[in-house]
């Protein structure tokens, strides 16, 4: 049985890898949203080659905090904004689109999509008209109506039955 000194040294240890802990993860998130920031800038100029290695390296750098301090993903439901993990993977959806890498493309967006975003069920989709897959697009936009629910859709103010539309008409 360890005596009270010994105890209270210990718990003075874990204090302190548990604040260590916390600064390291917090720089390498800082890391990340630099590579974030950074694929943004390269996918904005059209030099989509460099924004996907910018956006892996993001991806990389929040997989890493994410496994340093778990709790550094925050719950998706009810943000109106993506997690820079989820967002990261997002951004390589879009960029692998955009080279025509489609299969890579929906499995990046399936990653955000699982965390409940429509906007990337609607990505899938598009990806999946692009591909000339219909039945596989049409059970996408399907699946993320019955999600919202009728009452949600037909809400006048509600710009996502726009997008869907709109992604309809593209093909």
């Amino acid at each position: 049985i360890l005596s009270l000194p010994w105890l209270n040294y210990l718990e003075a240890i874990i204090k302190h890898f548990e604040i260590l802990r916390e600064v390291v993860s917090e720089q390498i998130i800082s890391i990340g949203n630099r590579q974030l920031y950074n694929g943004k800038r390269f996918s904005k100029k059209g030099i989509h080659k460099v924004a996907e290695e910018k956006y892996l390296q993001a991806n990389y750098w929040y997989g890493l905090a994410v496994k340093i301090e778990p709790d550094n993903r925050p719950a998706f439901s009810k943000r109106k904004t993506l997690d820079p993990y989820l967002e990261a993977h997002l951004k390589l959806g879009e960029v692998n689109e955009k080279l025509g890498k489609y299969d890579l493309a929906i499995s990046y967006y399936k990653v955000v999509e699982k965390g409940g975003n429509d906007s990337a069920g609607l990505s899938i989709a598009r990806v999946y008209m692009r591909q000339k897959k219909y039945d596989l697009a049409d059970d996408w936009l399907w699946t993320i109506l019955e999600s919202r629910g009728n009452e949600t859709f037909l809400r006048q103010d509600d710009s996502f039955a726009f997008d869907i539309l709109k992604t309809l008409a593209q093909y």
